[in-house]
């Protein structure tokens, strides 16, 4: 077999084509794979700015929020003052705040800014609290010692009074005995007010011993007594900020008798109580019992579908039935055994021949 010289120089030719080929193939796969990591390059460094953005982002909106709250406790000079110092500082500082407002003091006026370079400070004496953070008794600021709670506050004649009433509330409507000795109890402590007024103001010539009550004393001895039981009971839906948003659906009528509970207790131990505003606000809390109770009941009775209670197959309303009188008893008896349910109302006669409509709660019938 001869030997073609052509024919192998052909297929070397054709080898070498497919070298370079390959070769170009190469480069540009390489060239590509350069463009490609450029690309992701400046994919992931734009992806790390946008982490970086948003980091920082939330990182000024916590400043922010933070800024705001030294703010509301410490007032809008104070606050910048203390947030210059850090967020360690910061956060020592709304402890701080929590003390002073639990203590009973306005945070505002527990501390005080000296020059920016640490000097003309006022004295700070020591504790009588807990101990300060060692920040915060460096720089320009000084901030008062957090006075210790008074553990004989139930000595003033307010707060035997708050107690007292506190301790109505958890005796049963059916208790009574219990309730009997509450209202001697109660007697004897309004007796003993009116005696201790009186040898005041003979003897000293001033009106120590008063029943006098702040805003904040009117608020918390009428009003947290109701939001608390209701929220105890959890009968009502509760916002974020602990404040009550609006009562639960089918516990209207349990919410407004947890309300009469409260208010039928205020009204019997602050009965002398000289102070207008709180008169006025007590009032006020009674009338809107009134008013939410006829509104519950208004909203019952016009319900032309008249629907069922929850699972039960008691209607929602129960009219009178010609020939067939009802009385407010007739209602607390028929509770009692089962024949009306909380959250109805029910129609009937009083003592004076009038139609009524008594609101069903657990606690007894509302109108």
């Amino acid at each position: 077999m001869g030997f073609n010289l052509m024919s192998f120089l052909g297929g070397a030719a054709l080898g070498g084509e497919e070298i370079l080929d390959e070769n170009r193939a190469y480069a540009k796969q390489k060239e590509l794979t350069a463009e490609e990591r450029k690309w992701q390059i400046a994919t992931e460094d734009r992806a790390d700015a946008r982490t970086r953005r948003a980091k920082r982002d939330a990182r000024i909106k916590d400043d922010d929020t933070l800024l705001e709250q030294l703010t509301f406790h410490y007032g809008a000079e104070k606050a910048p003052a203390m947030a210059k110092q850090g967020r360690g500082y910061v956060t020592e500082a709304l402890k701080r705040a929590s003390l002073y407002s639990e203590a009973g003091y306005d945070p505002g006026t527990m501390v005080e800014i000296g020059s920016l370079t640490g000097e003309d400070l006022p004295s700070n004496p020591p504790l009588t609290g807990p101990n300060a953070p060692a920040a915060l008794s460096k720089g320009a600021l000084t901030f008062k010692p957090v006075p210790k709670k008074v553990t004989a506050v139930k000595n003033t004649w307010e707060a035997k009074l708050v107690e007292h009433t506190d301790a109505r509330l958890s005796i049963s409507a059916d208790d009574a005995d219990a309730i009997a000795n509450w209202e001697k109890r109660n007697d004897a402590l309004v007796d003993g007010h009116a005696s201790w007024k009186a040898a005041t103001s003979k003897k000293l010539g001033d009106t120590e011993g008063q029943l006098d009550f702040s805003k904040r004393s009117r608020d918390a001895i009428l009003q947290d007594p109701i939001n608390n039981i209701l929220k105890t009971n959890n009968v009502v839906e509760v916002g974020v900020d602990g404040k009550i948003l609006k009562a639960i659906a089918g516990e209207e009528a349990k919410v407004l008798g947890l309300r009469a509970r409260v208010i039928a207790a205020n009204s019997v131990a602050y009965k002398d109580v000289t102070d207008e505003p709180f008169q006025v606000k007590l009032k006020a809390q009674q009338n809107g019992l009134v008013a939410d109770t006829i509104a519950y009941a208004n909203s019952i009775r016009f319900n032309t579908n008249n629907p069922t209670i929850g699972i039960t197959d008691k209607k929602a309303f129960v009219p009178l039935i010609e020939g067939e009188p009802r009385t407010r008893g007739d209602i607390t008896s028929g509770l009692a055994s089962g024949e009306y349910i909380p959250n109805q109302v029910v129609e009937y006669i009083d003592d004076n021949n009038n139609i009524r409509f008594g609101v069903v709660s657990a606690y007894g019938v509302l109108n």
